[in-house]
C-alpha cells in the first residue's frame, strides 16, 4: 500500500548507516550476553544504592527493568520491512540491539530481555502465544508472539512482556489470579482462563465501557514449546507474505507518560494513562522517523 511504501524510502534513508556498521562486525564470532551493555543500553547505574544492585532479583527491580528497556529500546521492524530476516538468537539479538543500538520487534525484545534477567538471577522462562488483539472471536490466529514468565525472590508466576509495540502494558502482570482486576499505569488488566483450563487470556479494561475487558493475548497453561517452535514462529513472523509484520511497518515506544506509535506513514501520540490521542499525523520528516526508532 501507499503508507507502506513510503514508510519504506524512509527506512531506507534511516538504516543505511546501520547496515554500515553491521558489516563493521565479524558476524562469525561468538559474543557472551554482556549485562553491563545492557545495563548501558537502559541508563541503568548498577551503584550500590540503586535498586537493581541493592535488590537484583525482586519485582520492584523487574519493573524498574521493563520501564527502563521500553523507554529506551523502541519497538519496530524496519528490518523486516525491507525484506531481511531476523535472528533470534542471543547473540545475533545482543549484537542488533546492544551494539548497534537498533530496535525490533517481540522475538528480539523479550529474547533479549530474557537474556538479561537470567544474567541477573531471575527464573525465566518463554511461552508462545496467539495474538487476540483487533480479532474476531471466531477468528483463529497462530502462536506468534513470544513472552515470558518470571520468578523472582520475592515473587513468583509473573507475566513479563516488552515486545507488543503501542499495547505493551509496561509492568509485570501476576497470574494465577483469574478475573481479579490488576491496576498498572496505562490502564486494568486481568487474566481468564477458558472453561478447559487450557487457555488463559489476558485482557484490559475497555476506557470507554469499564464492563468490557478485550483479549490481548493467549498462551496454553502448560509449557509445551521447544526452541524449534519458537524459531518457526519467528521465522513465520518475518516471511510469511501475509503475516502483519510483512505488510505494515511499527515503531512503538513508551517514555515520559506517552505512548508513541507510527503505523506505516501515520504518527500517533498518546497518554499512557488516560489513552487521550494527544498527536496525530502523517510522517512527512525523517527526523520523526529517526527520533521515534532510536
Amino acid at each position: 500500500n501507499d503508507g507502506l511504501d513510503g514508510a519504506r524510502r524512509w527506512i531506507n534513508l534511516i538504516i543505511l548507516k546501520d547496515k554500515v556498521n553491521k558489516s563493521s562486525i565479524n558476524s562469525s564470532s561468538t559474543m557472551s550476553f554482556s549485562l553491563e551493555k545492557y545495563r548501558e543500553r537502559l541508563e541503568l547505574i548498577a551503584d550500590e544504592n540503586s535498586t537493581i544492585t541493592s535488590k537484583p532479583t525482586t519485582l520492584s527491580a523487574l519493573t524498574v527493568i521493563m520501564e527502563a528497556h521500553l523507554r529506551l529500546i523502541p519497538f519496530e521492524n524496519m528490518s523486516v520491512v525491507l525484506g531481511e530476516k531476523i535472528d533470534m538468537s542471543p547473540d545475533s539479538v545482543a549484537e542488533k540491539l546492544l551494539t548497534r543500538k537498533r530496535g525490533g520487534y517481540c522475538f528480539e525484545h523479550n529474547v533479549l530481555l530474557h537474556s538479561a534477567l537470567s544474567a541477573m538471577g531471575y527464573t525465566v522462562s518463554m511461552a508462545l502465544t496467539r495474538v487476540r488483539w483487533g480479532r474476531t472471536p471466531d477468528e483463529t490466529t497462530p502462536f506468534t508472539h513470544v513472552v515470558l514468565l518470571v520468578d523472582g525472590c520475592d515473587f513468583s508466576n509473573y507475566l513479563v512482556d516488552v515486545g507488543f509495540g503501542s499495547n505493551n502494558c509496561p509492568e509485570p502482570i501476576a497470574l494465577g489470579h483469574d478475573m481479579e482486576t490488576q491496576v498498572r499505569v496505562d490502564g486494568v488488566y486481568r487474566t481468564a482462563t477458558d472453561v478447559g483450563g487450557e487457555m488463559t487470556t489476558l485482557e484490559v479494561q475497555d476506557r470507554d465501557d469499564p464492563t468490557v475487558f478485550r483479549p490481548l493475548y493467549a498462551w496454553r497453561v502448560g509449557r509445551w514449546e521447544t526452541q524449534p517452535d519458537f524459531v518457526m514462529a519467528n521465522w513465520f513472523s518475518c516471511t510469511f507474505p501475509k503475516a502483519r509484520f510483512t505488510q505494515q511497518f511499527f515503531v512503538a515506544k513508551i517514555a515520559d507518560g506517552e505512548k508513541h506509535h507510527i503505523l506505516n506513514d501515520e504518527y500517533l501520540r498518546r497518554s499512557l494513562a488516560s489513552g487521550e490521542v494527544l498527536e496525530k499525523r502523517k510522517v512527512d520528516s525523517l527526523d520523526v522517523l529517526r527520533t521515534k526508532s532510536s
